[in-house]
């Protein structure tokens, strides 16, 4: 108890003294949460009551913190305790001094290690939301709890409010003094999971390698550094982007100083750089490693990593117009399923300019040199009509030159008349096919030209 009256006195007769810099105070935030953890939740009670908030604001968020940081004292109570003072943060139109971001962040911290032992980390969401848009001046101010909030969507994979706070471009920092690096530096590597976990690899890649370039990560004794490395493998290979690079000597000193924890990932980067497409060693490595993936969060990264790799030598196979048969493919890449084909077929789209249809008929894998991302979807079969008939077309063309070859008189004839039917329809085939390309080209076939009932377009 004697603690207890201490630290009453300490914030009382410190109020509004002009010693009171932001070290200070923040020492005796951490030396106080410390030894005010430890005592009973009626004491803590009782000592809350005891202040102001308009005088004592930063003695509250230290209480506040201890109880947080205290397991004996319920979780709804201290969520209950922290919105209230919150909400009287938000009705102030200045914190009261000492009070400031930093010891808003303390608090924090101590409320969302708290929710997270818990597991209930959707709890503090839009409480940690609240907090931010307190002390922030401007929305495109980076605060020292934004890895936090991010933290909690994580936990609770409630991606959303993560991924609208992430599309905001941050361009400042606040507190302009005493920022913590480390909060920082586990924003970007945060906001590189929830960008990854939706596919945005490029956008997750760029924030992974830009933790790299913060001070306090340019040695590679940064408890986030190896699992950041990690993931950048993880990611550069996903992203197929060569440009983003990190610092040679981090690289040089965690490839040396951490060789047996990398050895999985080196070697999974070096078999999917690979020319030779070897899926059976590619699965026994990540079935051997698949322990020290998980543990290092990363499998869904190294999944993702394993159909990219079956993707990448699809694109090699597919030539322009070329006919693939289902079979074959699938037997080369070591697919069981026709919707496993489909699936890697919609990832071409991120690895080149080609459109893959299925023939369910034929079972044929059928490529058009056409990007899918500048083509809508209603157009596809449009183009595969154009297509077909100007093959068609062009076997006409091939037979009138095949005759020409054998009978030197074959012009003369057909301008004469005396031509056979298959004639009349090369030169209509021709006809059509003039006015269709005069028409806008192969995406403005005539109407009536639709392509087979039984194809399908992706």
């Amino acid at each position: 108890m004697q603690r207890v009256e201490d630290f009453l006195t300490l914030v009382k007769s410190n109020s509004n003294s002009s010693q009171l810099t932001p070290e200070v105070v923040q020492k005796l935030f951490v030396d106080c949460v410390k030894e005010l953890k430890k005592t009973s939740v009626n004491d803590l009670d009782s000592l809350n009551n005891a202040f102001d908030f308009g005088k004592h604001a930063h003695g509250m968020a230290v209480i506040l913190s201890a109880k947080a940081a205290n397991p004996q004292c319920p979780l709804q109570l201290v969520l209950q305790q922290v919105e209230v003072f919150i909400n009287q943060c938000a009705a102030a139109k200045d914190l009261p001094r000492p009070l400031d971001a930093h010891q808003i962040y303390m608090l924090f911290k101590h409320v969302c290690d708290r929710l997270i032992t818990e597991n209930a980390p959707q709890l503090g969401i839009d409480l940690l939301l609240l907090a931010i848009s307190i002390v922030q001046k401007e929305t495109h101010q980076l605060t020292e709890m934004h890895h936090l909030f991010l933290k909690l969507c994580i936990e609770s994979r409630q991606y959303k409010p993560a991924l609208n706070l992430l599309e905001t471009n941050m361009c400042d920092i606040i507190p302009k003094s005493h920022f913590d690096v480390d909060a920082c530096i586990r924003y970007f590597y945060n906001g590189s999971i929830v960008l990854a976990a939706h596919n945005f690899f490029k956008s997750a890649l760029h924030s992974i390698a830009a933790v790299f370039y913060i001070p306090g990560m340019h040695n590679s004794s940064h408890p986030l550094a190896l699992d950041a490395f990690k993931k950048y493998l993880l990611l550069s290979l996903l992203a197929q982007e060569q440009s983003v690079v990190l610092p040679r000597s981090l690289v040089h000193n965690l490839e040396t100083s951490m060789q047996k924890q990398l050895g999985p990932y080196l070697e999974l980067s070096e078999l999917f750089r690979s020319d030779k497409y070897d899926f059976s060693a590619f699965t026994e490595l990540v079935g051997k490693a698949e322990g020290q993936f998980t543990q290092d969060h990363n499998r869904n990264l190294v999944k993702a990593c394993l159909k990219k790799y079956k993707t990448k030598e699809l694109v090699k196979l597919a030539k322009v117009f070329e006919n693939l048969r289902i079979d074959y493919v699938m037997a080369h890449l070591g697919l069981d399923v026709v919707d496993d084909v489909e699936s890697h077929l919609l990832d071409m789209y991120q690895y080149s300019d080609r459109l893959g249809r299925l023939d369910f008929q034929n079972e044929i894998v059928r490529f058009t040199r056409k990007s899918a991302q500048t083509t809508p979807e209603q157009n596809v079969d449009t183009l595969q009509a154009s297509f077909d008939h100007l093959q068609t077309t062009v076997e006409m063309l091939s037979h009138m030159d095949r005759e020409i070859q054998s009978d030197p008189a074959y012009l003369k004839k057909v301008l004469s008349g005396d031509h056979s039917s298959r004639d009349d329809h090369i030169f209509a085939a021709a006809h059509e096919y003039m006015a269709m390309s005069s028409n806008g080209g192969f995406g403005g076939g005539p109407s009536g030209m639709n392509s087979k009932p039984y194809r399908r377009g992706f």
